[in-house]
């Protein structure tokens, strides 16, 4: 189909020739089940910053002590650790303990998972406690003064909030078919080898 023909809505990729050799997905939000929503849009936003090359995310590549930016400063480690720690959580439970695969060591493998949670669970305590406590990012706030803008207010509001999205989401939903049972007490999960029925 020849590029005037085409939709202006049609995502699709062509070759030199004009031929479509496929359509693209239009958006990962279309695949965001319900038990996902309330942690994907914040997520992906925060994600999208630093994708896109936002302006928001300057502060990240900012060293004020020498006034330079640059690419080789660890910005916010444990909370790029809890994200990535998250996302690879999902994944595993949704395609490698999807219900029918062959596992050569099945309670291992729920071991795994069951131990990330709890560690993401751990881990999104102690930056929440960080973020309610007043944590202030030096460098975010200095290159503020800098160019005369004042940090967003809402950034330790929405940190705290995505990250209670996402213990809401670890503790109490699931988007696969693992059984979920977390002991407010203990702190733990219940380990329990089986899908849901």
């Amino acid at each position: 189909m020849p590029k005037k023909e085409r939709k202006k809505c049609d995502y699709v990729v062509v070759n030199d020739k004009e031929e479509i050799l496929g359509k693209l997905i239009t958006g990962p939000s279309k695949y965001v089940n319900e038990k996902e929503r309330k942690f994907f849009r914040p997520l992906y936003n925060y994600l999208c910053k630093f994708s896109h090359c936002s302006f928001d995310v300057m502060h990240c590549y900012f060293k004020s002590e020498s006034m330079s930016f640059t690419t080789e400063k660890v910005n916010s480690p444990f909370w790029a650790l809890i994200c990535t720690l998250f996302t690879f959580t999902k994944l595993y439970e949704n395609i490698v303990l999807a219900q029918g695969e062959d596992l050569d060591n099945k309670k291992r493998c729920f071991d795994v998972l069951y131990d990330s949670w709890e560690l993401q669970l751990e881990m999104i305590e102690e930056h929440i406690k960080l973020f309610q406590s007043g944590y202030k990012d030096i460098d975010r706030d200095f290159l503020a003064l800098i160019i005369e803008k004042a940090p967003k207010d809402n950034f330790t509001q929405e940190r705290i909030s995505l990250a209670l999205a996402m213990r809401e989401n670890i503790i109490h939903e699931s988007s696969s078919d693992i059984f979920k049972c977390y002991d407010e007490k203990s702190g733990r999960f219940v380990r329990n080898y089986k899908y849901k029925e």
